[in-house]
């Protein structure tokens, strides 16, 4: 089938007229699925003119009986799979099967381009050109203050390279402005860098510096207006660069939306950002004819030629449909509703009045997903579901549940219960309430409570026999109604098993760097690990297993230190670890590290996601790693105007930390990362 479908693209671009193939792709294999009905791609980027093939597949072999649709056909076309590409934007091709269910792909009807300064070195602009560059945004310099070293040394190189072969050129100046005044005075850097040079592309503002991620929003509008009026009233066009997360924060205001955008979102088949922007630095990888990685950009905008510019669309994906207009509880108290999209990501609903009718996610279906709308009281509410690209749709409910007619909260465990060799015991509580109920227990070192699970008239709870002595157990529900019963423990604390350790001996660093210990115990909650000298040999969390948890210790400086883990229940095991690593006869660092990304966040298994590191003060130059490489692995790092980017990827399910070493230092945990 797929000798197939090459032969009928090759009689087509033969004999019809197409050009060959230009297409940037996010994926090789299928992984767009509802299933068992798959797209070879998610992604993909033409130039104006050329054609692309999308193979759509039926359990695991391409499959001819799909039917294709386009979201907006003035952008790009589809014909059987065929995708040609007629104006610049992004629109979705949808490829559904018999059963109904659909799958799609992101098209980028695109020019192509770089951005490069003298990170890059010598650049073969000839080789470049060849790889179908369109245009490539070249570094001026960074900051004002010192011209001599400020200055890119290969941005005069590189203008003539890239114009002398062709390639249409614009230029950005990396900024460290804190007010007005330095924007002014780099945009005067600028300017004498540029020295009247025509460019075809604006000369973009790049705030990215970690001194931008704390300001507010009108200061950094001041700012870069200073530097981009003083720009244009030199003859330059203009445009702001940054990332999403700071485009959607500390450059949010309106103000700057008169200013074309340069948005860098790597890893993505869309860059997930709601606003217009016309240049999108997709990824940091390589191309031929320059050294080493290079960022990678798509511009949906073709600022060389004359007319009106064209603008990115926004990709439109299938419309969003529900099954439901209006809906009115009549006796039941709760009625399902159904959205239908081929998104991937779980859409999320809410309600105007959830104290009228509430809303709660039901299950994903090969089609869409359902809800759930529970009667609660009485009166209107409108129920909103909205998809992850921002499209929607909504309608009205009325509940007619009268508050005074709920029946009390009631429970199958009334008299008081005492342990017998078991160490756990479920009650249930029976309530037509779609809110779960919270559960405590007045003394949960005897006897503590955890739920259980959601059952068709109520909810079950979990209590565990922890230790000797009485606990009241109370369940309340979220209207205040509650039922309690007493709870006896009857476990004895000095019954349970010693904490092991399968490290006894003191141990000694060689050649290595990390050492893992194990611990045996059959408690489900992780224990802690403390170092006395961090300084000489720290120590992370690795993971659970079978029979108890594993620990990495690591070799940081020279010294001991006294390793110690300890449970739950206060339980405790020690070793003496020696560390052996010198420090380069350079004194410890008295600097720090400053991340952009602190709090936790996901990320789907195969996807990456780059930190950027600024150091303040003197720090050497520091170690990047991660708590756990079964999870998360460093995929990348890159020293970047002083600061450094690290990528990380997601190789297996769990959490993990990220972790950086300054010479002389403990490791620190900057964020934790959850790979789903």
């Amino acid at each position: 089938m797929k000798k197939l479908l090459a032969l009928l693209l090759a009689f087509c671009l033969t004999f019809c007229g197409g050009t060959s193939a230009f297409a940037d792709v996010a994926s090789t294999v299928a992984v767009a699925s509802t299933g068992t009905f798959q797209i070879d791609n998610t992604s993909i980027a033409i130039k104006i003119g050329e054609s692309a093939v999308l193979t759509a597949y039926e359990n695991g072999s391409p499959t001819m009986n799909a039917t294709w649709t386009v979201s907006n056909p003035s952008i790009a076309t589809v014909s059987n799979g065929l995708v040609t590409g007629h104006q610049l934007g992004t629109t979705a091709v949808t490829a559904t099967n018999s059963a109904g269910e659909s799958v799609t792909c992101y098209v980028h009807v695109i020019l192509k381009g770089i951005d490069v300064s003298s990170w890059q070195g010598n650049i073969d602009w000839g080789t470049v050109k060849n790889q179908g560059i369109d245009f490539a945004i070249i570094r001026t310099g960074y900051g004002k203050t010192a011209p001599e070293v400020q200055t890119d040394a290969y941005f005069e190189q590189n203008y003539s390279g890239a114009t002398a072969n062709g390639i249409k050129v614009g230029a950005y100046h990396y900024s460290y402005a804190e007010n007005v005044q330095d924007a002014l005075q780099e945009a005067d850097f600028c300017l004498s860098i540029l020295n009247g040079r025509k460019l075809d592309y604006p000369v973009f503002y790049d705030i990215e510096d970690t001194i931008h991620r704390t300001m507010d929003a009108d200061l950094m509008a001041d700012i870069v207006e200073a530097f981009c009026g003083k720009m244009e009233a030199a003859g330059y066009r203009t445009g702001v660069y940054s990332s999403v997360n700071i485009f959607n924060s500390n450059l949010s205001s309106p103000r700057l939306d008169k200013y074309d955008r340069w948005v860098a979102s790597w890893g993505k088949d869309v860059p997930n950002f709601n606003k217009a922007y016309t240049i999108w630095q997709y990824a940091y990888g390589t191309l031929s004819g320059v050294n080493g990685n290079v960022d990678l950009n798509y511009s949906f905008k073709d600022y060389s030629q004359a007319g009106t510019p064209v603008n990115p669309s926004t990709p439109s994906t299938p419309t969003l449909t529900c099954d439901t207009s209006s809906y009115t509880f009549g006796s039941n108290d709760v009625y399902y509703y159904k959205v239908f999209t081929s998104s991937a990501t779980q859409p999320t609903a809410t309600s105007s009045n959830p104290s009228v009718v509430s809303v709660t996610f039901g299950k994903k279906v090969s089609d869409g997903y359902i809800f759930q709308i529970n009667n609660v009281g009485t009166g209107t509410a409108v129920i909103t579901t909205t998809t992850v690209d921002g499209a929607s749709v909504s309608f009205q409910a009325t509940g007619n549940k009268s508050i005074v007619s709920k029946p009390p909260l009631a429970c199958d465990t009334t008299s008081p219960y005492t342990f017998g060799s078991n160490s756990t015991y479920y009650y249930k509580v029976f309530t037509n309430s779609a809110t779960r109920p919270t559960a405590t227990s007045s003394n949960p070192s005897v006897v503590s409570v955890t739920f259980g699970k959601k059952v068709s008239d109520g909810y079950i709870f979990q209590i565990n026999n922890v230790g000797t002595g009485t606990a009241v157990i109370t369940t309340t529900a979220a209207d205040g109604s509650s039922v309690s019963f007493q709870a006896t423990g009857t476990k004895s604390t000095s019954t349970s098993s010693p904490l092991k350790c399968d490290t006894t001996a003191p141990y000694t660093f060689g050649s290595n760097s990390s050492y893992y210990y194990k611990v045996f115990t059959t408690s489900a909650t992780q224990p802690t690990a403390t170092s006395s000298n961090p300084s000489a040999v720290s120590v992370t969390f690795g993971k659970k297993v079978s029979d108890g948890y594993i620990f990495q210790i690591n070799n940081v400086g020279t010294g001991t230190a006294v390793i110690t883990t300890t449970t739950a229940d206060g339980s405790s095991v020690s070793f003496q670890a020696t560390g052996t690593k010198a420090s380069s006869g350079t004194a410890p660092s008295s600097g720090s590290l400053v991340c952009d990304t602190t709090y936790p966040f996901t990320i789907k298994r195969g996807n990456v996601y780059t930190f950027l590191f600024t150091p303040k003060g003197t720090v050497g130059t520091p170690q990047f790693t991660t708590g756990n490489s079964n999870v998360l692995i460093t995929a990348g790092l890159k020293l970047r105007n002083g600061s450094y980017l690290l990528t990380v990827k997601g190789v297996g399910t769990g959490s993990t930390g990220v972790y950086a070493t300054i010479p002389g230092q403990a490791p620190i945990n900057y964020c934790t990362v959850n790979v789903q």
